[in-house]
């Protein structure tokens, strides 16, 4: 069994002392009752667990995977007590991920019939999962406790077991099913989630929480997010009032990237009740905090209440509701992002040192399922910040389209706080800004000129937009370039690559469409509901810009922590998250095996800037995430 030991050589001494290892390939199949786990003779997914080891890939065949011996669940070597700790961790080494890949992408199911979890790794590191389709949860379906350095591409994942939460008074020995699809939890760190589609039941989409810091989610569609299995609660028959569900949600995190992420709302989906639902969120609770994360190249659209939402609530007790909270949420950082038909665009409630670069909020209250009372572009806030600390500064924005005002400011708002440097209001039903926002700093802010958009995705060289920014560049998004993420000396390092996001490879588009319609009975077109949501695309101008990589993207990285041997880790050095595949690559258009990891290069952020530096060209195809450096997170620090 491939444990890590509690003490470790060097890597570089390792390379001499260790002999040469062949890699295994393995075989299982829904039917598997082999033993050697073989393409003639394949077996059960858990048979491949004593025999694995570091650089070994099992390889599904295609079909339904059920039963206790079909679920993704590595052994896992851990103790409750104390809050629980993992003795050792099971899995790869450094470079040697063990792989579990479908044989064909969405064609071999792990189904948990709502009795079994389809994917549980706890006290992992180095896995991969490829390709698999993962369905109907007794808890969250994909899970990563206390897991590090996994990756996680080409995936797709629906139907978490979750209710709406009961009343507590009128209910208090109801049971809540609070699950999500994908969670990634409990000082998970370095992970990787790429390429991958996540629906169906669950109140969140993707979720990570409780310290789990350092991990990037790139080039995932979100569909729904919120919705519960069934509408009666167990037990129950009265809704908490204030229950929520995302699509994304960075709950008590720092340091984690988000890229290219596409999020959709459903609407009305079966008749099923779901809570107050908000596309992404990154969220600081009474006892949590969240500095750094970062988002890029990302749209949310058309969700009821949210699109982009922003709070802090630490500090807070129920004798003094109005503390300082902007302490615990800092440094978070939005660049080339898009708010569409959402019920309210950007919720920005607090925190401090927070920066969005050329986002677009449009049409806030216009979509069909918008069901938010203030439907505006910004909601600017500033609760719980007893020292009026907070901060944001927004640069390059369009806003524009709005059902009400452009930008609200609440009546507890320190207009000096928030800065609007370069910015193009337009077209908002009650106006570009409200009392309070109209006191805000204003810099360069144009009004009364239409910004003409033709796509969601760009801003035309027609258009005004196009040379109202910074140094005559455009306000708003730009949507058409990938990034690119990797893990360099224990912080995260991002490009903004040349390489083109738009349109989504045929094969990917394909199967979300054929996944979506059997799970929520519609297929998503999710080229057609992007490219096409302003008019009728214009492909010759969906390419990337030459030069979109020569500046890099400017973010708020920080240095991870020195490597604690906490949860039974080593605090060893590190290695490149990237697992060799097979296969198509998901939206990445190319195959993700064959790829040469590049060369290493320092990334410098002590103070929380800019972690960032200008693009490095690979070679297509190979996409790789270079993780040097492999830090594990000091335990949560004492309050």
């Amino acid at each position: 069994m491939p444990k890590r030991p509690s003490s470790f050589i060097l890597p570089s001494l390792a390379l001499v002392l260790a002999p040469a290892a062949q890699a295994a390939e393995f075989h299982a199949s829904p039917a598997g009752s082999g033993t050697e786990c073989s393409k003639s003779s394949p077996c059960k997914i858990a048979s491949f667990w004593s025999k694995a080891a570091p650089g070994d890939a099992l390889n599904l065949e295609n079909g339904v995977y059920q039963g206790n011996d079909s679920m993704i669940a590595p052994p896992a070597d851990y103790n409750s007590a104390n809050g629980g700790k993992c003795q050792s961790l099971f899995g790869g080494s450094p470079g040697k991920w063990i792989t579990i890949r479908a044989v064909s992408d969405g064609e071999a199911i792990i189904d948990g019939q709502w009795t079994r979890a389809p994917a549980f790794l706890l006290c992992s590191e180095y896995i991969a999962l490829e390709g698999m389709r993962f369905q109907n949860s007794k808890i969250s379906v994909v899970t990563l406790n206390r897991s590090h350095n996994s990756v996680l591409r080409r995936v797709s994942a629906y139907n978490a077991n979750y209710h709406l939460p009961p009343d507590p008074t009128a209910c208090p020995n109801a049971k809540y099913d609070n699950y999500h699809v994908l969670e990634i939890v409990y000082g998970s760190t370095y992970n990787l989630v790429e390429d991958s589609i996540f629906g169906g039941a669950g109140r969140n989409l993707m979720n990570s929480f409780g310290d789990s810091n350092f991990n990037i989610f790139r080039r995932s569609i979100l569909v729904g997010g919120g919705y519960v299995r069934e509408n009666q609660i167990p037990g129950c028959d009265k809704v908490r009032s204030d229950a929520h569900g995302e699509a994304l949600q960075l709950y008590g995190v720092s340091d984690n990237v988000i890229e290219n992420i596409v999020a959709f709302g459903l609407g009305n989906w079966q008749g099923r009740k779901r809570p107050n639902q908000a596309g992404v969120n990154i969220w600081a609770n009474q006892n949590d905090e969240a500095h750094r994360n970062r988002y890029y190249g990302t749209l949310v659209m058309d969700y009821p209440g949210y699109g982009f939402y922003h709070a802090s609530v630490c500090n807070t007790t129920t004798a003094a509701p109005e503390a300082d909270s902007d302490e615990c949420l800092t440094k978070a950082y939005y660049e080339n992002v898009v708010a569409y038909r959402n019920g309210q665009n950007m919720f920005a409630k607090n925190g401090r040192e927070h920066r969005i670069s050329n986002a677009t909020f449009l049409d806030a209250g216009q979509g069909e399922s918008s069901s938010s009372k203030l439907k505006l572009g910004i909601l600017q806030d500033q609760r719980f910040d007893a020292d009026k600390t907070s901060s944001w500064h927004y640069e390059n924005l369009l806003v524009a389209g709005n059902a009400q005002y452009g930008c609200q400011g609440t009546s507890n708002l320190s207009p000096g706080d928030v800065t609007f440097d370069h910015a193009m209001f337009y077209g908002n039903a009650a106006g570009d800004f409200d009392p309070n926002c109209k006191k805000t700093v204003q810099k360069n802010v144009t009004v009364g000129v239409s910004p003409a958009l033709t796509s969601l995705v760009y801003v035309d060289s027609s258009s005004p937009a196009a040379t109202a920014g910074k140094a005559g560049g455009a306000v708003g998004a730009d949507l058409r370039c990938r990034y690119s993420s990797r893990f360099e000396n224990g912080t995260i390092v991002t490009d903004r690559t040349s390489e083109s996001m738009w349109p989504l490879p045929e094969d990917f588009n394909e199967r979300v469409k054929a996944e979506t319609l059997e799970i929520h009975g519609a297929a998503y077109d999710v080229n057609a509901k992007v490219l096409d949501a302003l008019g009728p695309r214009d492909v010759s101008k969906l390419k990337c810009p030459a030069d979109a990589g020569a500046g890099g993207s400017a973010g708020a990285g920080s240095a991870g922590a020195a490597g604690a041997a906490a949860d039974g880790g080593t605090g060893a050095g590190g290695s490149d998250v990237d697992a060799s595949g097979a296969g198509s690559a998901g939206m990445t258009g190319g195959s993700s095996a064959g790829g040469a990891t590049a060369s290493p290069q320092k990334g410098s952020d002590d103070d929380g800037g800019c972690g960032c530096r200008s693009a490095t060209r690979r070679p297509s195809g190979a996409w790789l995430v270079l993780g040097l450096g492999f830090l594990r997170l000091a335990r949560r620090r004492k309050r």
